[in-house]
């Protein structure tokens, strides 16, 4: 069985997978006197393989969308899945970090050393207009320029009605093969046809057409989550996970199997064929994570804070100069992975406590603000 305590740890697993990917497979971005990695196993940071290493754990992207798609599934068939509703729960996940984090940028980092990064000064913002402009496009999800790595809350906001829409397609289809086929055809069709259409004389300008770019191809990992809604409507998580539990040893299978996903990703076939490795990764991981309980409550503990950490992290290892430097202050890709991973849980725990002491203050809040009801008038009839 795949359960809701499955998705919550494997989102936390893809989101300590994105602070490494963040922190260790993009160098150009660390901060200028940044001498490189260093690993007791020299050959590991010098041969490729760290970088490698960082570049798999950009999986989590595709890891999220298709767990978005597989909780859409299951919500949609039980009637549950509100778009609307939806929509509003993932603009206020986006705005109680924004209102908090955006402010602290621009008031404590928008002047940067002159030898800081590009990334670190992206804050120096001048003229009232363009504050307001850059303010009210990021507070929409429109641009993502006050965080790069927030461009995923636009992809996955427009992939949500085209979630449903495939959901409403594919409700007559029976057997999981012509599901797959079909997922397999949109994937081409976004990765091939639509990503090289722009190039040609007939459509030319079709790559800068709004629908197009937004909601036609977004990302091609995008397409990750109407694999998730294939796999939750024939439960296919279930039944890969049960052929790895009849095994004596599985979790050493489930190990395996992710080493070898790792391999043939990294340094054979790329990310064309994710389609494939993705459910893998996730369904061995899964059945790792269900043999060591302390370790998946530890990923359950994550995914909760998943959201926050996503919205965060690359504040401290990018946009902060200050803390950017602390982050990639001890050169050992693990020790500065942690101190990447304390940070940004400190500012998702600060986050939380926030919200939870401004919903305890709520009632005097709305006694301060706003004037006590009128008391309807007595019938006199």
């Amino acid at each position: 069985m795949f359960s809701r305590d499955d998705t919550k740890a494997l989102k936390g697993l893809a989101v300590l997978m994105m602070l490494f990917h963040h922190m260790a497979g993009f160098t150009d971005r660390c901060p200028p006197d940044f001498e490189g990695f260093q690993t007791l196993w020299r050959g590991f940071a010098e041969k490729g393989l760290l970088g490698a290493l960082a570049g798999f754990c950009n999986n989590c992207v595709s890891i999220f969308f298709f767990l978005g798609g597989y909780g859409m599934y299951l919500l949609w068939k039980d009637k549950r899945f509100h778009l609307g509703k939806q929509i509003k729960r993932l603009y206020f996940a986006y705005w109680r970090v924004f209102v908090l984090i955006v402010p602290v940028a621009l008031i404590f980092f928008r002047r940067s050393p002159d030898q800081a990064p590009a990334l670190s000064c992206i804050y120096n913002i001048h003229g009232a207009r363009q504050m307001f402009v850059t303010l009210l496009a990021n507070f929409t999800g429109f641009n993502s320029t006050l965080n790069n790595e927030w461009w995923f809350f636009k992809s996955y906001l427009c992939m949500m009605p085209m979630g449903v829409l495939f959901c409403l397609a594919m409700k007559k289809t029976k057997h999981p093969a012509t599901d797959l086929l079909i997922v397999c055809l949109i994937d081409f069709i976004r990765r091939v046809v639509f990503a090289n259409i722009g190039n040609t004389t007939l459509f030319s300008g079709a790559s800068v057409h709004y629908f197009f770019s937004v909601f036609l191809i977004p990302d091609t990992r995008a397409t990750m989550l109407y694999l998730g809604i294939v796999f939750a409507k024939h439960s296919l998580l279930t039944r890969i996970k049960n052929i790895f539990n009849r095994l004596r040893f599985s979790p050493v299978y489930g190990l395996a199997v992710i080493v070898g996903i790792f391999y043939m990703r990294s340094f054979l076939t790329a990310e064309f064929i994710d389609i494939i490795y993705v459910p893998l990764f996730i369904a061995a991981a899964s059945v790792i994570l269900d043999s060591i309980p302390p370790l998946k409550k530890g990923m359950i503990f994550f995914g909760r804070h998943s959201t926050n950490f996503w919205l965060l992290h690359t504040f401290f290892c990018y946009y902060f100069y200050e803390a950017a430097k602390i982050v990639y202050s001890t050169r050992s890709p693990l020790l500065d992975w942690l101190i990447l991973l304390a940070f940004t849980l400190g500012a998702s725990l600060l986050v939380e406590i926030f919200w939870k002491l401004i919903g305890l203050a709520e009632p005097k809040l709305k006694k301060i603000l706003f004037k006590p009801e009128a008391e309807p008038a007595p019938d006199t009839k």
